[in-house]
């Protein structure tokens, strides 16, 4: 079950305890602070410091209960921002509902910030193609926490 539904391992319940789970093998996505890091998120990053200099952000590492979890905005605003841009420029000056259509259908594989390996396809829910093998660790953080065990892979249908 656990290597189906990742965030089940994240959630445990009162009846199973983090030991029960200890070395369960799963599937994820990067984590925040690993598309925090990415290189690609950098200048997002930056634009929204720029706009807003009075907010501290913090890596998602540091974070503490009661912080405002900014990343958890950015990342996606950069990824939806870097895909319009992607999607924009393929379909051209004066777009049309044909030629957006010929942009997703031709846009083959690319990155998008945090996520270095997405595509797009018509029985895809997202474009993110990006995983990698994590390990349930019962004595990460309070109450165990998934590490990664692999590189980022490319899921790439």
């Amino acid at each position: 079950v656990w290597a189906l539904e990742a965030s089940g391992l994240e959630n445990l319940g009162a009846e199973t305890f983090p030991e029960d789970a200890d070395g369960a093998i799963t599937i994820t996505a990067l984590t925040d602070q690993q598309q925090w890091e990415d290189d690609s998120m950098a200048g997002c990053i930056e634009l929204f410091r720029a706009a807003q200099p009075d907010v501290e952000l913090k890596d998602p590492d540091q974070h503490v209960d009661g912080d405002e979890q900014w990343f958890k905005s950015i990342h996606p605003y950069c990824r939806n921002i870097a895909l319009f841009e992607l999607l924009a420029t393929a379909a051209g000056r004066n777009p049309t509902q044909e030629s957006w259509q010929a942009a997703m259908d031709g846009a083959g594989d690319f990155s998008l910030p945090g996520i270095p390996f997405a595509s797009l396809g018509p029985d895809k829910p997202d474009a993110g193609d990006s995983f990698q093998l994590t390990r349930f660790d019962a004595a990460e953080g309070e109450g165990g926490g998934l590490v990664s065990i692999s590189d980022v892979l490319d899921g790439t249908p």
